[in-house]
């Protein structure tokens, strides 16, 4: 959909040209793309919010997920076990339908310890889907403006720190539930604040990239001509 540029149309008007230049030269390429039509901007832009809508989306069902899995511990210390051992066993269903595998604990282990090492097995698994969905909300963040940047480099900073926590931990303890939840409660609020501007905005640059001005090449031509020309 871009416009020619100004050599494949001059390939074009030439009838000895034997081939026609397809390519574009960095310099003229945010130029070219100013051009696009109304049209394939509107596409553009459904595409890039269609997209930030189903990481959103993802990262939600993951965060509530992971508060669910911490409920269920902290529920089976109190005595209810069946909950999480279902869910492990959906968990493992999941990723057997994805062609990935998940190990057993120990056997011999104590049922409550075997039961807790499949919820961090879970969590552990549901921080990486978490991570990789708020690293996917915007392509790039170039464009947005300082304070949404701050968010959502804010959910994204979370979402890495709940990964690590839970990677180096061997236990689901009080302090990690702690830490784990004001994590959660930090992607969720941050992304709420990316997402609320990008569904009430439409900056195609956050899309696309900027659109500065920028010359084009029979301009930088024009230019180069006028300074090695005498002045008369």
């Amino acid at each position: 959909h871009l416009p020619l540029t100004e050599k494949e149309l001059a390939a074009v008007a030439e009838p000895t040209s034997s081939e026609v230049i397809t390519s574009s030269s960095s310099s003229s390429y945010f130029v070219r793309l100013g051009k696009l039509s109304a049209k394939v901007q509107e596409r553009a832009l459904e595409h890039s919010l269609a997209r930030a809508r189903r990481a959103r989306d993802a990262t939600y069902t993951a965060v509530a997920q992971i508060t669910h899995t911490l409920d269920l511990v902290e529920g089976t210390r109190a005595g209810a076990s069946e909950q999480l051992q279902q869910s492990w066993t959906e968990w493992k269903q999941k990723l057997e339908g994805a062609g990935q595998s998940e190990s057993e604990p120990d056997g011999s282990k104590h049922e409550s310890e075997q039961l807790e090492w499949r919820a961090l097995s879970m969590v552990r698994g549901l921080s990486d889907q978490l991570r990789s969905a708020c690293s996917n909300v915007v392509s790039s963040a170039q464009g947005l403006p300082g304070t949404v940047q701050e968010q959502l480099a804010s959910a994204r900073r979370a979402a890495e720190e709940l990964q690590s926590s839970l990677g180096n931990a061997s236990t689901i303890t009080p302090h990690l539930m702690e830490g784990s939840r004001h994590h959660l409660k930090q992607v969720q609020q941050s992304l709420d604040g990316v997402m609320e501007y990008l569904l009430h905005n439409t900056p195609l640059n956050w899309l696309v990239g900027p659109f500065a001005p920028q010359k084009t090449e029979k301009e930088e031509h024009d230019e180069a001509m006028e300074q090695i020309s005498p002045k008369q």
